[in-house]
């Protein structure tokens, strides 16, 4: 009997440390999703007001890419809430803006930390409208998320600065769903990276970035964008 009382003890342990192993796992696999970021649509559309920046969302069946007019110059430090407010105010205007949830935190050295869940669907809308990236590249990416279900969590980590335009991405650390990017990965395609933002930067009309850097905990802009903003929903 006592022989049977040990083995019981020593496969409960067992089942113990594997139970704590897979929950360490889990956990060491799931990205970091709060950055403890407080945003609202209040904020976002106070900013906006202040800028005179307006945005409307209009029903499209075909053509749904989203158009811009007019100027605003600005010139304007945005804290962590409202940067994250406005991405958040996007992904409820546009439907094709992927970023569900978003929080951006800039910290004191200029690092930022990025954390979201991605709609598949509206990402599938955004890459619809890119036609900087390959088909077959598009191809890869959509069948690669949407392995992942309707949303996934994405984390990720690095640098970021924009001087007349032109752009410097050096993302240190990614996540997409439960897999981190390599090093390497990010590295070999830092280029198509920057370009892929600088083609971006171009098709929106009334946007012209003088500088955009991030440093002691906020994003400091100055430039122009458009005065009015319309989306497809």
């Amino acid at each position: 009997m006592k022989g049977f009382l040990k083995f019981l003890g020593i496969l409960l342990v067992i089942f113990l440390l594997l139970g704590l192993g897979i929950y360490l796992l889990v956990i060491y696999l799931t990205p970091k999703s709060d950055l403890g970021i407080k945003y609202s649509k209040q904020e976002a559309e106070t900013f906006l007001s202040e800028n005179q920046i307006s945005t409307k969302s209009t029903e499209c069946i075909k053509e749904c890419s989203p158009k811009y007019s007019g100027i605003v110059i600005i010139e304007k430090e945005i804290s962590n809430e409202v940067g994250s407010s406005l991405i958040n105010k996007w992904y409820e205007d546009s439907r094709n803006a992927p970023f569900q949830n978003a929080q951006m935190k800039v910290y004191e050295d200029g690092t930022i930390e990025f954390t979201s869940a991605i709609n598949v669907e509206k990402l599938s809308n955004l890459l619809s409208i890119s036609t900087d990236i390959p088909q077959n590249q598009k191809k890869i990416v959509l069948d690669f998320v949407k392995a992942l279900g309707n949303t996934f969590p994405i984390y990720s980590k690095g640098k970021l600065s924009i001087e007349k335009n032109n752009v410097d991405l050096n993302i240190s650390s990614l996540n997409v769903g439960p897999i981190p990017i390599a090093s390497g990965l990010l590295t070999e395609y830092k280029g198509q990276a920057d370009s892929y933002v600088e083609n971006r930067i171009k098709y929106v009309n009334g946007l012209d970035i003088e500088k955009l850097e991030f440093k002691e905990g906020k994003t400091i802009f100055k430039g122009s964008i458009p005065k009015e903003f319309e989306y497809g929903r």
